[in-house]
């Protein structure tokens, strides 16, 4: 199964070995443990008590071109801030640096999976994080050309996800999925959904490869 955070929560697709696809919005992150062997989330699990993660370094580098996707993941002393002044006053007294307004958007759904990894071993166990211009770049076989925010970018991250899922499969997630889930929610949930499968598979590959732990010992690492 593969997941990205949606407005109202997070969408999920879940692809079977019979080929069979289901999809799904889940208003909280918990809801999807007990559905899949493997859950592939575009969300930051493992976060560093000052400086930068070596996985989101090493992500910018392997997709070049969209680097700027991956926003650098907040410090853990950020989670226990609810407004942006804060977030980036604490940032800045750990790291020297500030956090960045698309950053600090994505601070609840980070603390709400982190939670979820803490309280809940089979949460735990079973999730691993991704990043879906990271995926699509290893899917393509190397970096792609244009965002996804545009005509070509979409397009061509479309082409790659029926090419794997069948002709019809992002055409089934849209007629299935509200108006708030957006196109390119359901293509990145579909990436993840890709990588989930590699990592069944045990053909999948993380940044770094051999995965450094956080201070209350959860892995920092993106694969894909």
């Amino acid at each position: 199964m593969g997941v990205d955070g949606c407005k109202g929560g997070w969408v999920a697709i879940r692809h079977s070995e019979d080929g069979s696809l289901e999809v799904k919005v889940f208003g909280a992150v918990l809801e999807i443990r007990p559905l899949s062997d493997v859950v592939a989330i575009d969300i930051p699990i493992g976060l560093t008590e000052k400086g930068p993660r070596e996985c989101d370094q090493l992500a910018r580098s392997f997709i070049g071109p969209m680097a700027r996707s991956v926003f650098p993941a907040p410090v853990r002393a950020v989670l226990a801030c609810t407004d942006f002044e804060c977030a980036n006053a604490v940032s800045n007294e750990k790291q020297g640096k500030g956090l960045s307004q698309q950053a600090f958007a994505l601070v609840p759904k980070i603390r709400e999976v982190d939670h979820a990894v803490q309280t809940s071993d089979h949460f735990r166990e079973r999730t691993f994080e991704v990043h879906p211009e990271v995926s699509y770049c290893a899917w393509n076989e190397g970096p792609l050309e244009h965002t996804k925010r545009t005509v070509e970018g979409k397009l061509q991250r479309r082409a790659l996800v029926e090419s794997f899922f069948g002709r019809y499969a992002f055409t089934f997630a849209r007629e299935f999925l509200p108006r708030t889930v957006a196109d390119d929610d359901i293509l990145d949930a579909y990436a993840a959904t890709w990588s989930a499968w590699r990592i069944a598979a045990g053909v999948a590959v993380s940044l770094p490869g051999l995965a450094p732990r956080d201070r209350l010992g959860i892995e920092m690492a993106i694969w894909f």
